[in-house]
């Protein structure tokens, strides 16, 4: 039963995806998701009873899914700042630009700030798990905070990205991560303390 009923939303969520761009985030497109799916209009309050935001949630879910099943095609890098970088410029530009623009302005809705924040921090969670993240103190916030800072702001430049291949966006994460060593490089002209020494830093070498 339970299986029957992933298996449902999964259909639900692909046929939104294709419907989001003309349509938004909003109860006419999951009605006509549901239809596509081969399900009643209005089977989709059944399987996300919580509504819009439950849904962004799943959707967000079905991405990072995606994001770790592309990964297992590549070999991980090395180190540790360029496995966050790799997993964040596939994460970001697996979402359809049009798609990445919609959910945007739904999360831009002041109801929905809270559902942005946590959708935003499970997949950076994800992403800092795929580079074999194993804290669990304090640094567990500290890196998923810090890796939020990096994911929104090349969120937001992927969707005007008209580069091919949205080149210009890979390019952007590389920079925004590259940023966040080089302040810590700067801190540590500054005090004269080993770059190891800095926790935030650490967690990207």
């Amino acid at each position: 039963m339970i299986i029957d009923m992933d298996k449902k939303k999964r259909l639900i969520l692909e046929q939104l995806v294709d419907l989001i761009p003309a349509l938004g985030l909003n109860i006419e497109a999951l009605s006509l998701a549901s239809e596509k799916a081969g399900l009643a209009n209005h089977y989709w309050e059944i399987l996300f009873p919580n509504g819009l935001k439950e849904v962004s949630s799943n959707l967000e879910i079905f991405f990072d899914k995606l994001m770790m099943t592309q990964l297992k095609s590549i070999k991980d890098p090395v180190r540790t700042h360029q496995k966050i970088i790799t997993a964040l410029q596939y994460r970001i530009k697996l979402v359809p630009q049009e798609v990445a623009s919609k959910l945007c302005f739904f999360y831009a809705m002041p109801n929905n700030y809270s559902t942005a924040i946590a959708n935003s921090w499970a997949t950076c969670n994800k992403i800092w798990h795929y580079a074999n993240d194993k804290s669990m103190d304090f640094n567990y916030y500290t890196k998923r905070a810090l890796l939020m800072t990096a994911y929104l702001p090349s969120i937001a430049y992927y969707i005007t990205d008209s580069s091919n291949d949205y080149h210009k966006t890979d390019y952007f994460i590389t920079k925004v991560i590259e940023k966040i060593l080089n302040a810590a490089k700067l801190k540590q002209k500054i005090k004269s303390i080993k770059l190891d020494d800095i926790p935030i830093v650490r967690f990207f070498l």
